[in-house]
């Protein structure tokens, strides 16, 4: 909501699963004036994560967005198990952002199932350390999950007083 009345906008999100491959193996462009004009106003593009590094069609994606007019905003998926380890994660995402514009949030994604018996506490410190260092810097940092991690891993009364959610809902597997 916005001066008490409700906005809404068309978005997605994008990594390079969603690219074609050439015959050469190299991903193909998006083509995104046609998703401009077929009403996607924002993109939520994957930059990277703990384990694969800097995302391979991130920055082909940045731009072609950008190009189009379609607002950006980027999630990170970690792996990492440690407040320490996140905290560089943190470190490594900022240089990714450095000269970047963004009009939607920087998402922090920990979902992995290596982390979910890690502890309510320990969750929430890393997602705290990571993504107030996001908000240190200035970016407008939020936390991306889906209902299991919601409702039952993360301690979400007390994410929810601290960051935005992106809330991942999957239909047909979730309430």
């Amino acid at each position: 909501y916005a001066a008490n009345n409700q906005v809404s906008a068309r978005g997605i999100d994008i990594s390079r699963w969603n690219h074609n491959v050439d015959s050469n193996g190299d991903y193909e462009p998006i083509d995104w004036a046609a998703l401009k004009t077929a009403g996607v106003d924002y993109v939520i593009l994957k930059i990277g994560s703990t384990i694969s590094g800097l995302e391979t069609t991130f920055e082909m994606d940045y731009a072609g967005a950008k190009a189009a007019g379609i607002d950006v905003g980027v999630y990170f998926f970690t792996y990492s198990t440690s407040v320490s380890q996140i905290k560089q994660d943190a470190e490594t995402l900022l240089t990714w952002l450095e000269g970047k514009q963004f009009e939607y949030p920087i998402y922090l994604d920990l979902e992995d199932s290596s982390l979910a018996g890690l502890g309510k506490n320990h969750l929430s410190a890393m997602c705290e350390a990571f993504l107030c260092k996001l908000q240190q810097n200035g970016y407008y940092a939020g936390l991306y999950t889906n209902h299991t991690w919601l409702t039952t891993i993360l301690d979400t009364p007390r994410m929810v007083t601290l960051f935005d959610l992106w809330y991942a809902r999957y239909p047909r597997t979730e309430r």
